[in-house]
């Protein structure tokens, strides 16, 4: 049958299944089809040798909607010539020894969002050098082949394939590899987020993705330029093969799951940057090999790397390896307990070799090398490890028995297998013989109260073989939680005196009420390395005033407010429920011709009821109560140039005591606390009425803390720390408000506060009603 400009549709009258019976190719193009829509179930009754599609010239569109079953010794489609898009939406059902798809030409999509039976393979190559622009999973792919040279779902041969696509729908089993070349392929994208498995109990020597025979010199132009695997690639029931094999990679990554039950999950050869933050398990975490040309490769690993059996590693170097390993982050989870640790055997039993999850292989870095040649474990001497590299969990260091201020061997957090089981300290082989005690390459891992410090402050060049766990006391988390208290305080009580402060400037009737709703966004930049504080809370304050009319004023006023406050860096939460109240005066000391001067006090307390908790690797929480009393002192000065506008200057004297309840997170038991802040505060505010119905204000003013420090304690593991933590010096605050009249009696307004530091920056919006009586 041969094609013509326009479309083809494959569909039977009463949509029974289309049966053909022909030892010819079913549809030969040898000019332009727009589109192939095969709308029936298809099924050729014949073993024959020939195609169901062979394209010579341009095909736009292959689309599959209902079932195929399709017997031939040679193939389904043949491509010579230039497909834009082959789609499965239904089932194929391909069963012979031949090749499903063979391309020596172009293709843009092959897209299967149906299922795919077949015995049979994809062979994208031929001497031409095919391109493959995609190939796109989303259904359901089962590959059982047979034997032979060509053993794989894809099999490319030379050319070019821009992305490999399996989905999170994806499914792709096989008892062979899945993705192969023989020859100069150049892959951009590999990316897996759905399932790829293989069973290798017919062939013991696959990988579910082999990427082999590149030569060298060709290292830069061919290979897989991104491999990145989110989803599972499982093999199973394999010795000699395993999940993958790589000779060139540019880019590395998994964050997903990687397994081989009895063989390697990885090899890769020439690499640029390997970074793992899922799951790599199998005889072998991650193999390493080079070719004649060395480079440099980027290592980072903050997931888990896991290996089974005695001759077995988390990284294993090949016999040849050159290349420069350069480890940037490695986060170690030491689960033993410190006497094993520090055993002869390193706590590791014959049992622990057999056990993908053992915590104690898990608590270092074990690595093999290939003993039978010379360089043996001397090519450690390519692993460098960067500064703060080593990354240690040590808050369940500490749970195990780990003491502080108590020296460990650095060398024995790096272990080295002879490939029979038996374990060599050898963390002095590392970084080109110098060790790991030459800098600073060990870290906490997420807690940075921990320090991790050797026992010797020497030269670069020294060699410390030992390690300890101090505290940095400047890095308390009740450092964090009370400056939560603290910003909150401040701004609470600068908001409170301006409000009180504009609501006798108002006061022309007996008594008042007025309500204020408000938001407020506050972030602040923690000192010691504590990163940022910050969050958002909303608020309601209500308030009552009476005039005396002997130029004084009393009034009292109570509020809530809720606060959510989270320090990403050290992974703390922080909720705030708070309640507060207040009672003030004010009194006008001299009447002048256009101005007053004036006194106000004011007697405050709040009571703050707060959850914290930390997630490092399991949620921490506990709750603690703060509780604040304060008192102020003020002298004001109004001036009138006119009955519209309005300049007032405030001088304000402050102390408060705030009590912060003590908690405990983790091995970290924080005690009570009280701060004393001594305030002077000054402010500039100019009030304008613009007609009858609009007026508004806004001020200028700064804060200094005269006492800008407190002491505070803590305890770990039976010991006590107290250190001295320091406040802002200075804060400046600004004002803004619109009000519109709506009766001589009630009005509303909405306001925006600002409050900053060096460090802080807190934004309010204020939406108030006013009401006298």
């Amino acid at each position: 049958m041969g094609g013509e400009n326009g479309s083809l549709v494959i569909q039977s009258d009463d949509n029974s299944v289309v049966n053909i019976s022909s030892n010819s190719t079913f549809i030969k193009n040898q000019g332009t089809i727009d589109k192939i829509s095969i709308n029936s179930d298809f099924n050729n009754n014949t073993k024959g040798h020939y195609y169901f599609i062979n394209n010579d010239k341009t095909i736009n569109s292959i689309i599959v909607k209902k079932d195929i079953v399709f017997t031939t010794s040679q193939g389904i489609i043949h491509n010579q010539g230039y497909i834009e898009t082959i789609t499965n939406n239904g089932t194929i059902n391909s069963i012979g020894d031949y090749i499903l798809f063979n391309n020596i030409g172009n293709v843009k999509h092959i897209i299967n969002n149906g299922t795919i039976n077949t015995n049979s393979n994809l062979y994208v190559g031929g001497l031409q050098g095919a391109k493959l622009s995609e190939f796109k999973n989303s259904g359901i792919i089962k590959y059982y082949g047979t034997s032979g040279n060509l053993r794989s779902l894809i099999t490319m041969l030379e050319g070019e394939l821009d992305i490999f696509h399996n989905t999170k729908t994806g499914i792709i089993k096989s008892n062979q590899t899945i993705l192969e070349n023989w020859g100069k392929v150049k892959i951009d994208t590999f990316n897996n987020e759905g399932l790829i498995e293989v069973d290798s109990t017919k062939e013991d020597n696959d990988y579910a993705i082999e990427f082999s025979h590149l030569e060298d010199k060709d290292y830069n132009e061919y290979g897989i330029n991104n491999f990145h695997n989110s989803g599972k690639i499982i093999v199973k029931n394999s010795t000699k093969g395993g999940a993958i094999y790589i000779s060139r990679v540019k880019t590395f990554a998994n964050t997903g799951i990687i397994s081989s039950d009895n063989a390697s999950a990885v090899i890769l050869g020439t690499v640029d940057t390997i970074t793992n933050t899922g799951t790599i398990s199998g005889k072998i975490g991650i193999g390493l090999f080079s070719g004649d040309i060395p480079i440099d490769t980027a290592f980072s690993n903050t997931g888990s790397i896991k290996f089974k059996g005695k001759s077995g590693a988390h990284i294993n170097l090949d016999k040849d390896y050159n290349n420069k390993l350069n480890i940037a982050d490695y986060n170690l989870f030491i689960a033993q307990d410190a006497n094993a640790f520090s055993s002869n055997d390193f706590g590791i039993k014959d049992k622990d070799f057999d056990n993908f999850d053992s915590l104690s292989k898990q608590s270092h870095i074990i690595i093999s090398y290939d003993n039978a040649h010379n360089n043996g474990i001397d090519s450690l001497k390519n692993i460098n490890f960067k500064k703060g590299s080593i990354r240690l969990n040590v808050d369940d260091m500490i749970g195990k028995g780990f003491k502080l201020n108590t020296y460990y061997s650095t060398n024995d957090l790096i272990l080295v297998n002879d490939g029979s089981g038996t374990l060599t300290s050898a963390g002095d082989k590392v970084n080109n013989g110098y060790g790991l005690g030459s800098v600073d390459y060990l870290a906490s891992m997420s807690n940075n109260i921990y320090e991790i410090a050797y026992k010797n402050s020497s030269s670069k060049q020294d060699y410390n073989d030992t390690f300890s766990i101090n505290v940095q006391k400047q890095n308390s988390k009740s450092y964090v939680a009370n400056q939560a208290s603290n910003v909150s305080n401040i701004r609470r009580i600068h908001f409170i005196n301006d409000v009180i402060s504009d609501e006798i400037t108002k006061m022309k009737e007996d008594n008042y009420f007025y309500a204020k709703a408000y938001f407020v966004n506050d972030n602040y930049d923690l000192a010691h390395n504590n990163g940022k504080l910050d969050g958002n809370g909303y608020g309601v304050l209500f308030g009552f005033s009476k005039n005396l009319y002997d130029d004084s004023i009393i009034g009292a006023y109570v509020g809530l407010e809720t606060q959510d406050l989270d320090n990403n860096f050290n992974r703390l939460s922080i909720k705030d429920q708070v309640s507060f109240v207040g009672l003030n005066y004010y009194k006008k000391i001299k009447k002048f011709n256009k101005s007053d001067l004036y006194i106000k006090t004011q007697a405050r307390s709040s009571y703050v009821d707060s959850k914290i908790d930390r997630i490092l690797e399991s949620k921490e929480e506990d709750k603690y109560g703060s509780f604040s009393l304060g008192v102020s002192a003020g002298l004001g000065y109004d001036y009138y140039f006119n009955d519209n506008f309005t300049i007032q200057a405030r001088t304000n004297i402050d102390y408060d005591r705030l009590e912060h309840g003590g908690f405990t997170l983790g091995n970290e038991n924080y005690h009570l606390s009280h701060i004393d802040l001594y305030a002077l505060s000054q402010e500039l505010k100019g009030i304008y009425m613009i007609n009858d119905k609009f007026y508004t204000n806004a001020s200028l003013g700064a804060k200094v803390n005269i006492k800008d420090y407190y002491y505070a304690d803590f305890e770990i593991n039976g010991t006590n720390y107290k250190d001295k933590y320091y406040l802002d010096r200075m804060y400046y605050f600004a004002q803004l408000e619109f009000s519109y009249i709506i009766t001589p009696k009630s009005n509303i307004s909405l306001s925006y506060n600002g409050l900053y530091s060096d460090r802080l920056t807190s934004h309010s919006g204020v939406l108030s009603y006013r009401y006298l009586w």
